[in-house]
């Protein structure tokens, strides 16, 4: 590094100060390279308001624990953001997620808020049926000719999952199992003879795909070995390696989002807690928990919790087309009463995709009758403050299940 040369016969020391000070910074400038890490694009509203264009972008890098940079960065007259990232991370450039059950009332409003809010996504319509999927997805398919992707899965198989998962990031698990209402009767009664034949050799969870979920993490599992999401700073999120270990409480997005129901969990409350919630118990869903519903349900989340991919597990109150948009309420404890239309849950889901506070977590949500703020593909508002109040999910889950199942 040269410096230009100062003559001494100076008549004033002012101006050599002023040639020292200069040079002092530039060689300073020339020594601390920016930081100028790209930002991953995510959803629009969160990737627009990211970063200002008043102020430059300007980086310090400093050592942090776990062998990683952290990097300062200052934007426009807001605050500083701190973002955390370790050797081997890689930015996620947009995303891919895969909706299962994306013909149903909730996962057609998934796929359509993901096209629509998450600019920079891919999605990918996992449908048994094609024709349904043509007549339900149509629209969608046409104005989204580049990034949706209508793709015929058997979720009942673990190589066609598999299959289907290769480039996947992350998953909405919506299907249900059941056949919707808009098919025919053909295949309602091909529906109902299998129920009835499972019912026989007493193996009703396999007509309800309940295995499903853990089918699509460990087929996630298997196509990822054990790389993570980890979001950084709004914008910005990374792919890191399986064995690479961040800071603690870093922000892991979830892989799967799976929409389960509420009140799986009281056919088996004890009397106490019945007495206590006893609006909660006594409703005809709980009371007459045909053919086991609810405990087939629960054993699916609880499958879903072992494989040990990061999860987030939405229970979803009563589920009704004519309920008016609301203000998002999370409630723990499956103790909530309440109704939910189908955009207002599927908003919530593809909330869950880029909230790390959601991980690791069930929670069970309804909409009230009040306009509230709730971002999409944020981590703001009303939906973080009652996320950060959800403990994580912690128990042994084999006695549990041993506890539940065993007769």
């Amino acid at each position: 590094m040269t410096f230009p040369l100062v003559s001494l016969r100076t008549p004033s020391y002012f101006p050599l100060a002023i040639l020292v000070a200069a040079n002092c910074l530039a060689a300073a400038t020339a020594f601390l390279t920016p930081l100028k890490a790209p930002a991953s694009p995510t959803c629009t509203r969160t990737a627009a308001s990211a970063f200002s264009p008043s102020f430059p972008f300007v980086g310090v890098a400093l050592r942090g624990s776990a062998g990683g940079a952290m990097s300062v960065s200052r934007t426009g007259t807001g605050p500083s953001r701190l973002t955390m990232s370790v050797k081997g991370d890689s930015v996620l450039h947009g995303r891919t997620v895969l909706v299962a059950g994306a013909t149903g009332r909730v996962g057609r409003d998934v796929v359509e808020k993901l096209l629509e809010r998450c600019t920079t996504w891919n999605v990918i319509a996992a449908v048994r049926d094609e024709g349904r999927a043509d007549t339900v997805l149509g629209d969608l398919q046409k104005e989204y000719p580049n990034r949706l992707k209508i793709m015929q899965v058997n979720l009942e198989k673990r190589s066609e999952v598999r299959t289907a998962m290769k480039g996947v990031n992350q998953v909405v698990w919506c299907a249900s199992g059941f056949s919707g209402r808009s098919q025919g009767r053909l295949q309602r009664l091909t529906f109902l003879l299998r129920v009835v034949r499972y019912l026989v050799w007493k193996q009703l969870r396999r007509v309800l795909d309940l295995r499903g979920p853990m089918r699509a993490a460990k087929a996630l599992e298997y196509n990822l070995h054990g790389e993570t999401l980890v979001k950084i700073s709004e914008g910005t999120v990374v792919k890191r390696p399986a064995g690479v270990e961040g800071d603690e409480g870093e922000g892991k997005l979830p892989r799967i989002v799976m929409l389960s129901s509420a009140a799986v969990t009281r056919p088996t409350w004890d009397e106490a807690k019945i007495a206590a919630y006893p609006d909660a118990y006594n409703i005809p869903i709980v009371k007459l928990n045909p053919l086991g519903l609810l405990n087939i349900k629960r054993e699916g989340e609880e499958m879903l919790r072992k494989v040990g991919m990061p999860y987030t597990i939405v229970r979803s109150c009563g589920i009704n087309a004519t309920h008016p948009d609301g203000r998002i309420e999370i409630s723990t404890g499956d103790t909530a009463i309440g109704r939910i239309n189908p955009s207002d849950l599927a908003r919530v889901l593809v909330t869950m995709l880029d909230m790390p506070v959601s991980t690791s977590k069930t929670f069970e949500v309804f909409a009230r009758e009040k306009k509230g703020r709730f971002e999409p593909c944020g981590t703001k508002g009303d939906c973080q403050k009652q996320l950060e109040k959800v403990e994580v999910d912690g128990f042994d889950i084999d006695k549990e299940m041993q506890e539940a199942y065993l007769p």
